[in-house]
C-alpha cells in the first residue's frame, strides 16, 4: 500500500499521518475484504483531520485513471471562521467552499514584514499551482495601485495587494516565525 495504494498525508505538526485507500482493509472483525481509507495498519479510518485543515493527496501513477474524491463533513455557516496558525509550518485551507481571496482575510498575531525582506522575515502563504508554488508574503508596506508603499496584508511577490489567489478546496501552507489566526468570512 505504501508505494501502490493512493494516500492521503495529514500534516500533525511535526511530521505526516498517513492513510491508504486499499481493498483488503479491516474494521476490527478480522475480514480484510473491505475497501476504504485505512491508518498504516490496515484498519480503516474513521473521521481524520480537523476542520480547515489542508491535506496531501498522493495518487501513484500505476493506480491512476480519471476519478474524484468526495469529502463529507460539515460545511462552515458561521459568518466568520478562525483557523489557528501555529508559528513554524501549518497546512490549512479555506474553511468555506469558496475562492481563496487573500485580501478579505483578517490576519492578527502574525508580525508583518517588509517588502525587502519578505522572503526571509515575512509570514508567508504557498500555494502548490501544479508545477511549483505561487508565494504570497504578509507585509506593512504593500501597495494597491496607487503606489501608497502603507498597507499592511497579503502581497504577492511584486508587493501589491494579493486577491484571488486559488479554487475553493485549495489547501496551502503557512509558514510563520509567531502563531496567529487568520479569519475567513462568507
Amino acid at each position: 500500500m505504501e508505494t501502490d495504494a493512493p494516500c492521503i498525508m495529514i500534516y500533525n505538526g511535526i511530521g505526516y499521518d498517513f492513510y491508504y485507500y486499499i481493498s483488503d482493509g479491516d474494521d476490527g472483525t478480522e475480514r480484510f475484504d473491505l475497501t476504504g481509507w485505512t491508518d498504516y495498519e490496515g484498519n480503516l479510518a474513521g473521521e481524520v483531520g480537523v476542520p480547515s485543515t489542508g491535506f496531501w493527496l498522493r495518487i501513484p501513477e500505476a493506480t491512476c485513471s480519471t476519478g474524484s474524491l468526495t469529502e463529507s463533513g460539515a460545511v462552515e455557516s458561521d459568518a466568520t471562521t478562525s483557523v489557528t496558525i501555529a508559528s513554524g509550518l501549518t497546512l490549512a485551507g479555506n474553511p468555506y467552499p469558496t475562492s481563496l481571496n487573500l485580501s478579505e482575510v483578517v490576519t492578527s498575531g502574525l508580525k508583518a514584514g517588509v517588502y525587502s525582506s519578505m522572503e526571509t522575515d515575512a509570514p508567508c502563504i504557498m500555494i502548490y499551482n501544479g508545477i511549483g508554488y505561487d508565494f504570497y508574503y504578509y507585509i506593512s508596506d504593500g501597495d494597491d495601485g496607487t503606489e501608497r508603499f502603507d498597507l499592511t496584508g497579503w502581497m504577492n511577490f511584486e508587493g501589491n495587494v494579493a486577491g484571488v489567489v486559488a479554487p475553493a478546496g485549495t489547501g496551502f501552507w503557512l509558514r510563520s516565525t509567531t502563531a496567529g489566526t487568520l479569519t475567513f468570512s462568507l
